[in-house]
């Protein structure tokens, strides 16, 4: 089969898939598409390529999805149907926004932490894992804690008083989980990733943003009784 390729402009099809804004999946508009096909007689590939706009947030984003006759799999009714292969651009994952007023971060971990959703965005979790464990280490650096290791300078931020003793086992867990990334080569669940990266967030947002936050809050206003 020649390649063909076909055109579509307008609005009237919908999909639902998640949207980077909305942190979840929605309803979007397919406000134009293009189709390529391509095959012969014994191989048949689709390609999908299409515009589309959220009718929650009305963001605009990109979706790419193939399909081929070689990929396929049951059906509810019981008929075969080919799978889809579904990349979105910018990159999303649902229930992983980044993480707001990460500009108020120091400039190297702000710049490691939006690396690291990105990977994670992305589907890359050893990629992820690694930056997890990147982003403990600058946490230190930037705190200056002393150490001959890792795991010896998380419990320095401990005794300075900069994390709780259960955050500091916290960041433990994340540093083994990097560890593994990094010298095992072992790609974490993408679950587990979303736990530690909302952990690591939960960190950063103790250790630097409250603090800057806080900063414009009133002081020594009495309380009228």
């Amino acid at each position: 089969m020649a390649s063909k390729r076909n055109y579509h402009a307008g609005r009237g099809k919908t999909i639902k898939v998640v949207c980077a804004s909305c942190n979840g999946p929605t309803q979007h508009d397919i406000v134009y598409s293009v189709t390529d096909e391509d095959g012969d007689d014994n191989v048949q590939w689709w390609g999908y390529y299409q515009v589309l706009e959220c009718r929650g947030c009305e963001r605009i984003s990109f979706r790419y999805n193939w399909q081929s006759s070689e990929d396929l799999e049951p059906s509810e009714n019981g008929a075969w149907e080919a799978v889809d292969h579904e990349t979105l651009y910018p990159s999303r994952i649902a229930g992983a926004a980044p993480m707001a007023d990460s500009h108020l971060l120091p400039p190297q971990l702000r710049r490691i932490y939006e690396e690291t959703h990105s990977a994670l965005s992305a589907n890359l979790p050893v990629i992820a894992g690694i930056g997890v464990r990147a982003i403990v280490e600058t946490l230190c650096a930037e705190k200056k804690a002393k150490g001959g290791d890792l795991k010896q300078k998380i419990d320095d931020l401990v005794k300075q008083g900069v994390i709780t003793p259960a955050g500091g086992e916290i960041l433990h867990s994340l540093r083994l989980m990097g560890n593994e990334a990094a010298h095992e080569v072992k790609p974490q669940k993408p679950e587990d990733l979303l736990l530690a990266m909302r952990v690591v967030e939960h960190a950063l947002q103790g250790v630097y943003i409250l603090p800057r936050q806080a900063e414009h809050l009133p002081s020594g206003r009495t309380v009228q009784p």
